[in-house]
């Protein structure tokens, strides 16, 4: 896939998603950005990337001058990882589009990054606020409940999901509006919002409101 993306010019948008690429894929990919021209939007989540792959991929980043869109949802990367891709923004002015959603990040990391999108038209990652990890996903508001589950305000209830695989694996009913809003106060009543003007209390292991 390196190889290919090196040589053939025409490939402007390349989706690698699910390839178990690991940190030693990622290294790969990164000597990649360096000498590819034409790439404009790379998807690499759920690739199991970690710290080690993040450094590669900044690397690379630094001296790409054409890719606008780069995702890296749904891996393991960590601080040392969010802050070098922070240190490869220093340089690199073309990407516009950074998707780093449900990673290991923590306060370092998102404020590394943070400090460093000022030439960023998109920037998804988890908030900085270390006391209530939430993120924001398409519009619908998502919390961690704990280090493998992750509750969303939907259309028609609240999910919860499976972290990191992104399975669900429950769909609580009980609003009569669509959620808008989901949080954690603490790890054993996550609330929900609706737009029918109640916030209700759910019980993660029974899974019913109050």
């Amino acid at each position: 896939i390196a190889s290919a993306l090196q040589t053939t010019c025409s490939i402007e948008d390349a989706s690698l998603d699910k390839n178990d690429f690991a940190d030693e894929g990622a290294e790969v990919l990164g000597r990649t950005l360096v000498h590819n021209g034409n790439l404009r939007r790379l998807s690499l989540a759920s690739n199991r990337i970690q710290d080690a792959g993040a450094k590669a991929i900044g690397e690379g980043l630094r001296r790409n001058h054409v890719l606008n869109e780069l995702n890296l949802n749904s891996n393991e990367i960590g601080d040392p990882g969010g802050e070098a891709l922070a240190q490869a923004l220093q340089t690199n002015k073309t990407l516009k589009v950074l998707h780093i959603q449900l990673n290991k990040l923590g306060d370092l990391g998102c404020k590394a990054l943070d400090r460093q999108s000022g030439t960023l038209e998109e920037l998804d990652m988890k908030e900085k606020d270390s006391s209530l990890p939430d993120i924001t996903c398409k519009g619908h508001e998502v919390c961690r409940l704990d280090n493998a589950t992750v509750a969303s305000a939907s259309s028609d209830n609240t999910k919860i999901w499976q972290w990191p695989s992104g399975r669900c694996i429950h769909s609580v009913a009980g609003h009569s509006g669509s959620v808008r809003g989901a949080c954690r106060p603490d790890a054993a009543t996550p609330p929900g919002a609706s737009a029918d003007s109640r916030i209700k209390l759910w019980r993660p292991r029974s899974l019913q409101g109050h």
